[in-house]
């Protein structure tokens, strides 16, 4: 399925161009709004497509770029204030998303969406105009009918942004799908390797896979009452208040292991009653507060490697009374 059209669109505003030949700058005024739906055929309207793939502005309507004369696009003006962007980027947007085309690097950032319409489910491009995306740096809120966010399972973005669904509270579903939108499992992008800070917080998310997820920010999943189950693939840094008020919580899978566990991690995860640890942790501070269900914690080495653990005074204070630490060898 199609899940935008571009549409370049020049509204009656002054503009900034670059004259490289010259090493001029010149600010001109669009005569008309305009919007053309092709790259093709922006080039007949007052600005062009450069060799380069930058996207610069005809100084007049029968202005046309030859030879070195190469006027690039820097950003939008009002008398003289405007906003640079570098030659080789191109911002425009589309119905639905708005990204950023890096043609000197062939990357692609989505950097906004707007709704266009109550969606309840939404697809996370992989390519955008046979460009791989390659970074997300958007935010999802403000879509009260949202319930399922769809990653392709080959995207290549590796993080997943700060605040990218936060207070989505109807939001239930993150499916991988395969390129045909079926689906595969509920699971992030192997790619997706930081998940930031209060990206998930406040939603209604169940069970999540993280298969290459190595670092996982302040409050990423804070407050997601409805998360019974996480699964880790790797080992992985669990940063403050990571799931702190998932109330739902009961297994937390790390076959990886985790290097760091900071404070408050698990506050309030009243439902927990256990959890394992690996013996590549280095690290653990007090992150159990308010776990009113916790009765077992495993490590998986010896009670020298234990002991040689790095702890606060204080890390497992506001853990239920007889509770029980296991390792598996003297």
């Amino acid at each position: 399925p199609t899940y935008f059209t571009a549409q370049w669109a020049v509204p009656e505003y002054y503009v900034t161009v670059k004259d490289d030949a010259h090493g001029s700058q010149l600010e001109y005024k669009t005569a008309t709004s305009l919007v053309t739906t092709t790259k093709a055929e922006a080039q007949n309207l007052p600005f062009y497509k450069d060799t380069d793939g930058s996207i610069g502005f005809m100084l007049a309507p029968d202005y046309t770029p030859f030879g070195t004369e190469n006027f690039v696009f820097l950003g939008w003006g009002s008398n003289d204030t405007y906003h640079k962007l570098t030659k080789g980027t191109t911002t425009f947007s589309a119905v639905g998303w708005k990204y950023e085309h890096d043609t000197t690097y062939g990357s692609c950032k989505i950097t906004g969406y707007y709704p266009v319409g109550n969606e309840t489910t939404i697809y996370i491009p992989q390519t955008i105009e046979g460009i791989d995306v390659t970074e997300l740096g958007c935010e999802l809120g403000g879509m009260p009918n949202l319930q399922a966010v769809c990653f392709y399972q080959d995207s290549k973005f590796k993080v997943i942004p700060s605040r990218f669904l936060f207070n989505c509270h109807n939001v239930k579903y993150i499916f991988l799908v395969d390129d045909n939108g079926a689906f595969i499992a509920y699971s992030l992008p192997k790619s997706v390797g930081q998940v930031l800070t209060w990206a998930f917080a406040g939603t209604a998310i169940e069970h999540l896979r993280l298969p290459g997820v190595d670092d996982v920010y302040f409050g990423a999943f804070m407050d997601c009452k409805s998360l019974h189950s996480l699964d880790f693939n790797i080992q992985v840094t669990l940063r403050d208040n990571a799931f702190e008020g998932c109330s739902s919580l009961t297994n937390v899978s790390l076959p990886g292991g985790t290097d760091h566990i900071e404070c408050d991690v698990f506050r309030y995860c009243n439902s927990l009653a256990w959890l394992e640890l690996k013996d590549n942790l280095y690290n653990i501070r007090n992150c159990f507060q308010g776990c009113t269900s916790f009765t077992d914690l495993y490590y998986d080495g010896t009670k020298a490697q234990w002991d040689a653990v790095r702890k606060d005074n204080d890390w497992d204070e506001g853990m239920p009374a007889g509770w029980k630490l296991h390792w598996r060898y003297f």
